[in-house]
C-alpha cells in the first residue's frame, strides 16, 4: 500500500481543503496518508515554514499550498 504525507499546521484553512481534496481522490484506492503537524518538530518549521500544506511521497514532494490531483497519476497503485 502506498503511504502519502501531507504536512500541516493547525488552523490552516489550506491544509483542511488540502486534506479533503486527498480523501476524495484518495477514496477507493489502496493509498492512504497520514497528516503530520509541523509545530511539532522545529526542523519541520525550519523544513516547510509557510509552505504549508505540503504533500509528499516519501521524500519527493508532490505539491503544496494547493492539491494537484495530476500529482497522484503516476505512483504506485493509483490506477489499480
Amino acid at each position: 500500500m502506498t503511504e502519502l504525507t501531507l504536512y500541516t499546521r493547525r488552523a490552516c484553512p489550506l491544509c483542511d481543503e488540502m486534506m479533503l481534496d486527498l480523501e476524495l481522490a484518495l477514496r477507493g484506492r489502496p493509498m492512504t496518508f497520514r497528516t503530520v503537524d509541523i509545530d511539532s518538530s522545529a526542523r519541520l518549521v525550519e523544513t516547510y515554514g509557510l509552505r504549508i500544506p505540503v504533500l509528499c511521497h516519501g521524500d519527493d514532494v508532490l505539491c503544496e499550498g494547493r492539491f494537484e490531483a495530476a500529482t497522484l497519476t503516476a505512483l504506485p497503485g493509483y490506477g489499480a
